[in-house]
């Protein structure tokens, strides 16, 4: 099953992303 994999993967991409552009809240 490699639904697990994929959605670790965009959680760990999201959360890059978020990392590296925080947004103003």
């Amino acid at each position: 099953m490699g639904l697990h994999s994929r959605t670790r993967a965009l959680m760990n991409q999201l959360h890059t992303w978020f990392r590296e552009r925080p947004v103003s809240r």
